[in-house]
């Protein structure tokens, strides 16, 4: 692993085009042969942009970016659960994205670590997330990060008429 040094802060307003860019290069490369490529070339970045904007001005969840070389080189979104019933200690990883130039470098790893101890300082004690079945890159970056596949929850979602399997996985962060 060829290591980058990063700096992860929260986003700004400022940063709202360049993370949909990002977002944008990240899930064609990322989702190529999982997500339909018609779906994948229809990606806004003006769309994108004001998605990421409201997220940003709301505060919630959180929304972190990892600087590297002056560039937004990656984004984590996390914050409490989403799914209904759970305890309120169980935090959430919604979204994180590395751009493949910065796939590897460990930008992933210091964008997560950084929102672990966010969480851990939150009070929440594991964190749950939901990852596309056909992802293996992501899942096994999760794995390595400690978290523990559920096979009993499982749920499928559709992107772009594409039925698509996601799989939860968790990890424990804290007492």
């Amino acid at each position: 692993m060829n290591e980058k040094k990063s700096f992860v802060r929260p986003a700004l307003v400022s940063d709202a085009r360049e993370i949909a860019q990002m977002h944008i290069e990240t899930w064609r490369t990322a989702y190529a042969g999982i997500v339909p490529d018609d779906y994948l070339a229809s990606l806004s970045v003006d769309t994108r942009e004001q998605g990421w904007l409201r997220m940003i001005e709301r505060g919630t969840p959180n929304l972190w970016v990892a600087e590297c070389s002056d560039c937004i080189a990656g984004l984590i979104s996390f914050g409490a659960s989403r799914e209904a019933g759970e305890a309120s200690t169980l935090g959430e990883l919604m979204a994180i994205y590395v751009h493949p130039k910065f796939w590897l470098c460990g930008m992933g790893r210091s964008l997560w670590l950084a929102a672990r101890a966010q969480l851990q300082r939150q009070g929440f004690t594991s964190v749950m997330l939901w990852v596309l079945e056909d992802n293996l890159r992501a899942r096994k970056f999760y794995r390595a990060e400690g978290f523990v596949e559920n096979r009993e929850r499982s749920r499928n979602i559709t992107i772009g008429g594409k039925v698509l399997a996601e799989l939860y996985y968790e990890v424990t962060i804290g007492k």
